[in-house]
């Protein structure tokens, strides 16, 4: 690959050496709000201090930002919200939820 870097060549990239490619699912260069981090923790604010699971995370990202992000990544990522202290978690591997800290 030459020339000038965005994200989609950073994609492919990305996706070609099989490293940190879920930190760039779901960029869209048209529509600059962050990363897809920030608009996952932005979605599970929706809850308040309700106990929600991944699934229902997935699904208000998808219905209030329009974003088809796959299960496996949303749960990556609000695992990493836990453990950054974002978020608190019950539950086993099986079944966890998780709400705002």
């Amino acid at each position: 690959m030459s020339g000038k870097f965005d994200a989609e060549k950073l994609n492919k990239i990305m996706a070609v050496i099989g490293e940190g490619h879920e930190e760039y699912v779901g960029y869209d260069p048209q529509e600059e709000r962050g990363t897809l981090m920030d608009m996952l923790y932005n979605a599970v604010q929706y809850f308040g201090t309700e106990w929600f699971d991944s699934k229902r995370a997935r699904d208000v990202l998808r219905e209030r930002l329009n974003k088809d992000v796959p299960l496996p990544v949303v749960s990556t990522y609000l695992s990493r919200m836990k453990e950054s202290g974002k978020l608190v978690c019950r539950g086993n591997r099986v079944h966890r939820e998780y709400r705002l800290a």
